[in-house]
């Protein structure tokens, strides 16, 4: 059962027109004010409830006793006549809200007595000592606006001291349930602080719903925050589910300013050392699926970086990228637990060259001093004709060997007798052509760097290059003298953002 009292205090209604059969408009009205309370958050004025969000919706006809189509009729009141009205699914009034915001209208026959009033309460709670309104003689249509608490199953007692017709009109309610459809929310910092406001209230969601975070302040507020505190058990900050199969997204994040300082549409960041931290984590329960994924939708090189024209990324990092095996930091190589001892393990790179290869290897043997070596299909279909190179390592005797022939239809090895030998044949990729490996600068640029954190973030050995060719100075700032010839625009650095519990 709900607790609330009335919030309206008793005002003197103001005659408006004389009673006629036209129909008494819907206009737009305001609120009682609200103010931040001594304990925090937001609260009535009198602080008599605990705060409720308030959802506003167009101003909606719920009650008329004379009739005219709306959803509560019932004909005139009699004195002292007392009305339950369930106001439940009416104008969009949920199940679960706690009071709703109405202006009430009365039609008064002639004959009235002075000091006429009407009540409204919560069904299944005593009768307030203070009246909603007042009327006096006279026909006619005195209004005004007020706040009533409701009662369980979203139900009000409507009493008046003397014979009236009554409109009742909604423009919105209040609801403490959070988490329910109806109350879709918006979240707007105009500030350091925190603000709410509804922005969608029916229980279908069309467009732009559930919580959204705006940001309109520059001084470095959240518009969604999640914050886990607690030390022990799963705590999540921000948890997003989906559970369409249309193609739903948990959480979605998206960056549209085209702005020269960095925009992400998702960020994570952990302060733990841990090596199961993550700012970012993603896993996937069944088999199929990905934990992560990843693409960008740039045709071809149409991505324009800070300051030069980049490639498009799917992945970008200053740092390092890790999966299963492979652990990129600089240079590729993979991981491999040590067979011998679990506290090991073994980093093997991956070759690297001034051109992109393919290569096969194996062994074979002379027969009265000749071998064909055959070449397989899947380094036939990707190596470059013309540029095969073989390597010959004799095995059994220092047996000279040469290379009679090479290329896509086989290796022809010569030599004396019936020597083994080892075979490594090398091939530039076919698809690849003029491969440079010392290119104009663009993924060490101020501005790129910027974008990837700063300097402070580089590996330690690449900022001692971008020193050593004069990028940076020994200090790690940008040398001005270079950036000068260069012809690039240093950025200002952009906030380093940090958790704070909001």
């Amino acid at each position: 059962m709900r607790t609330l009292t009335v919030l309206a205090t008793t005002l003197l209604g103001t005659s408006v027109a004389a009673a006629q059969s036209a129909d008494v408009p819907l206009h737009n009205w305001t609120v009682p004010a609200y103010t931040q309370s001594s304990r925090g958050g937001i609260t009535t004025m009198s602080d008599v409830t605990s705060p409720r969000v308030f959802v506003g919706i167009q101003p909606c006809r719920v009650a008329d006793t004379r009739g005219n189509g709306a959803p509560i009729q019932g004909g005139i009141f009699a004195n002292s006549q007392q009305r339950t009205w369930d106001v439940t699914g009416i104008c969009g009034i949920p199940g679960g809200a706690d009071a709703i915001s109405v202006n009430f209208s009365v039609v008064s026959p002639a004959g009235t007595p002075l000091g006429a009033f009407l009540l409204a309460w919560p069904t299944g709670q005593p009768a307030p000592p203070t009246a909603i309104m007042t009327y006096g003689p006279g026909a006619t249509v005195i209004s005004n606006a007020a706040i009533v608490p409701l009662g369980a199953g979203e139900q009000l007692n409507v009493n008046v001291s003397h014979s009236t017709h009554v409109i009742m009109d909604v423009n919105g309610y209040f609801s403490a349930t959070l988490d329910s459809p109806e109350n879709f929310l918006s979240i707007s910092n105009n500030s350091s602080a925190y603000s709410l406001a509804t922005t969608n209230g029916s229980t279908t969601c069309v467009g732009p719903c559930g919580i959204r975070g705006n940001i309109f302040s520059t001084a470095g507020g959240y518009a969604v925050s999640g914050y886990a505190i607690a030390s022990t058990g799963a705590n999540i900050g921000v948890y997003g589910e989906s559970d369409s199969t249309g193609g739903a997204i948990g959480v979605k994040g998206i960056a549209t300013a085209a702005t020269a300082t960095p925009t992400y549409g998702v960020m994570g960041e952990t302060h733990s050392s841990g090596t199961n931290s993550a700012g970012v984590y993603g896993f996937s329960t069944q088999v199929g699926s990905s934990g992560g994924y990843f693409f960008n939708t740039a045709a071809g090189n149409t991505y324009v970086s800070l300051q030069d024209a980049g490639i498009s990324y799917s992945i970008f990092s200053f740092t390092r990228l890790r999966a299963a095996s492979l652990d990129i930091t600089g240079t590729k190589n993979f991981v491999s637990p040590h067979p011998e001892n679990p506290g090991l393990e073994i980093r093997y790179a991956s070759v690297e060259a001034p051109t992109v290869d393919v290569y096969f290897r194996g062994t074979a043997s002379l027969v009265n001093g000749s071998a064909r070596i055959e070449v397989p299909d899947h380094f036939r279909f990707t190596a470059r004709e013309g540029t095969y190179m073989t390597t010959l390592t004799p095995l059994d005797s220092a047996t000279p060997l040469r290379v009679a022939q090479e290329g896509p239809d086989g290796v022809v090895v010569q030599g004396a007798g019936n020597t083994r030998f080892h075979y490594v044949v090398y091939a530039e990729r076919a698809e690849i052509v003029g491969y440079e490996p010392v290119t104009r600068n663009t993924s060490f640029t101020p501005g790129l760097i910027e974008r990837g954190g700063g300097p402070e973030r580089l590996p330690e050995a690449t900022r001692a290059l971008l020193v050593k060719n004069g990028t940076l100075n020994a200090d790690g700032t940008y040398n001005l003298e270079t950036a000068r010839a260069q012809g690039w625009t240093i950025p200002e650095p952009p906030p380093r953002p940090e958790l704070q519990q909001p």
